[in-house]
């Protein structure tokens, strides 16, 4: 019965991964589960025709003439799967988030699942690796769980984004028109234009009672002569 199980199975087995080789069965255990798919024997072979030849050589040699799955399974974790201060160092030393937020988080916890890390420790890194723009914002949600956090992380994300890119333009052309010198508050009509007129008269015209030297204003002088006895009479 097994024999014939194996002729006629025809898996579509992903690329085995030596850094992934939980998440390689994963998917092969999903194909036999879809297929109907039991028999010790068969599953052995299965995964011995999706494996690469090197990877085969290494195999103990009991393994393959036991020909059991579960051995052959563990046999392979055990070979390629990181060990716990290696998870360790790993977990402790990523600081960066090169992809989604939330994937970065998940990855790190499924590690500090495996060597027996509280999520405590992980979404204090995750805080750390994130933008510093972005970070007291997680952290103030404290009622949201650390899969709602990571989703949350994702939205933002692209904000951040956007207003990198709007504070990189606007410096730019910050720079372009370093050589106009306007006051804040006064905003030129043309490229070149410099003040002429100051701040007081443009916000008050005539009605202003204090001036500067340079201000181009025709009637200023006058203007100030008349609201000074008016002043006077105030105090």
């Amino acid at each position: 019965m097994e024999e014939s199980s194996v002729q006629q199975i025809n898996l579509k087995t992903t690329e085995f991964m030596e850094t992934a080789v939980n998440g390689w069965f994963s998917i092969l255990e999903a194909q036999f589960h879809l297929r109907n798919i039991t028999a010790s024997t068969t599953k052995f072979y299965a995964v011995i025709s999706s494996l690469p030849a090197e990877v085969v050589a290494k195999i103990p040699i009991n393994i393959l003439e036991g020909r059991k799955y579960e051995e052959l399974k563990c046999s392979l974790i055990e070979s390629h799967e990181r060990t716990k201060p290696e998870l360790l160092d790993k977990l402790m030393s990523t600081n960066t988030i090169t992809g989604r937020p939330s994937a970065y988080l998940q990855e790190m916890l499924s590690i500090a699942k495996r060597i027996g890390i509280g999520e405590e420790i992980v979404l204090h890194k995750f805080l750390q690796a994130l933008p510093a723009t972005i970070s007291p914002v997680i952290a103030s949600q404290k009622e949201l769980n650390a899969s709602q956090l990571g989703k949350l992380a994702d939205k933002l994300m692209p904000l951040l984004n956007n207003i990198n890119t709007t504070a990189f333009t606007a410096q730019h052309t910050d720079k372009s028109k370093s050589n106009v010198r306007i006051r804040i508050g006064v905003k030129p009509f043309f490229p070149e234009q410099k003040t002429k007129i100051c701040r007081a008269h443009i916000y008050f015209t005539k009605q202003t009672i204090t001036c500067k030297p340079w201000c181009k204003w025709e009637t200023k002088h006058k203007n100030t002569t008349k609201l000074m006895p008016t002043l006077t009479n105030i105090k």
